[in-house]
């Protein structure tokens, strides 16, 4: 319960923590506290709760010592295989990443294998599991050699939203969305000039895409996701907030969520026709779709007799699987289209 928040919590410089949100993980018993301890620093010791200037206490991971117990848990399980050498590591953070994947390839030996199911926590409709949060750039060793087929939603968000409005509502305009079908069927190239645009990298496009796409703020305060995505480029802020392409695609976005809302009876309205984007009621309303379709792919999967991992819009498998044909389970139990994506396969 402890190691995956403190594993997420080592790539920061430094974590805001609320005490009862600590206590809830590493709870208030003495061998709790002591792990707490040992794992945490302090760079303050004082919080408040005052309006005018609140803040939490913060902390910064102990390194060397989650690497300490990283290592000692991976020995302790693996005494019946031949010692490994450990790397030359450039740093403590490649490091801590080294014995993550050690850890949490000890820690899930008999899912990755099939011998025993994943299991996971329910929340907001959405399967959770620790493995879920181990970083992008090294999942793929996590799954080495067990799950290495890779598959999600291509386009999730916008093509389950599509796709339930168009099936809610007889009179949806194709043209009145004409920028978010296009960036659905064409991302690529449209992530691929936006990165010229911006001079920013591929994972920055799609986490800009994603931040649009979720109705984001477009602010050039610090305290906006934005200002972190473009590199705190005030500049680059002005472009997303004035060029064209970005003023009509974020009208459009509002439009649809506003429009998919309303088609599911779930606006709040303000005035007396404009819906309000409640945000609770926008992402469980995307989440309730999403959870539909990936309930149809476990059961394919199951069906097919494959060892998977789900990933709230995507999934990993032991061995391939036709993309066509769970594509069509989907549209015949859902009534939604969408299309898989191989992201193995483009890696």
């Amino acid at each position: 319960k402890i190691l995956p928040h403190v594993i997420s919590w080592s790539r920061l410089p430094e974590r805001e923590l609320y005490s009862q949100a600590l206590d809830k993980i590493f709870s208030k018993h003495e061998l709790g506290q002591q792990f707490k301890a040992a794992l945490l620093i302090e760079t303050n010791s004082a919080y408040s709760n005052s309006a005018e200037t609140p803040f939490c206490k913060r902390y910064v991971v102990n390194k060397q010592n989650l690497i300490n117990l990283l290592k000692k848990i991976v020995n302790q399980q693996s005494t019946a295989q031949p010692a490994i050498c450990s790397p030359v590591f450039a740093d403590q953070d490649d490091e801590v990443l080294h014995w993550s994947v050690r850890y949490y390839r000890t820690l899930y030996a008999d899912e990755l294998s099939g011998k025993k199911a994943f299991q996971y926590a329910d929340k907001r409709y959405r399967k959770w599991h620790p493995l879920q949060n181990v970083r992008r750039s090294h999942k793929g060793q996590v799954f080495a050699g067990y799950l290495d087929h890779d598959y999600d939603i291509s386009t999730a968000l916008i093509s389950i939203m599509l796709g339930d409005a168009q099936k809610l509502d007889s009179r949806f305009e194709h043209e009145r969305f004409h920028l978010v079908f296009g960036y659905r069927d064409k991302k690529a190239e449209i992530r691929e000039l936006v990165g010229k645009l911006l001079d920013i990298d591929a994972d920055a496009v799609k986490e800009l895409f994603s931040y649009i796409n979720n109705n984001g703020v477009i602010s050039t305060s610090p305290y906006v996701g934005l200002f972190g995505i473009l590199g705190g480029d005030k500049d680059k802020v002005g472009i997303v907030r004035t060029h064209k392409f970005f003023r009509q695609y974020r009208a459009q976005i509002k439009s649809l969520w506003r429009r998919w809302l309303s088609s599911n009876n779930l606006a709040n309205w303000k005035g007396e026709n404009r819906p309000y984007i409640d945000r609770t009621r926008r992402f469980d309303l995307y989440f309730y779709n999403e959870r539909k379709i990936l309930d149809a792919i476990e059961e394919h999967l199951k069906s097919k007799g494959l060892v998977y991992f789900l990933e709230h819009d995507g999934f990993r498998t032991n061995r391939p699987v036709d993309q066509a044909e769970l594509e069509q389970v989907i549209k015949a139990t859902v009534q939604i289209e969408i299309r898989i994506e191989n992201k193995s396969a483009s890696a």
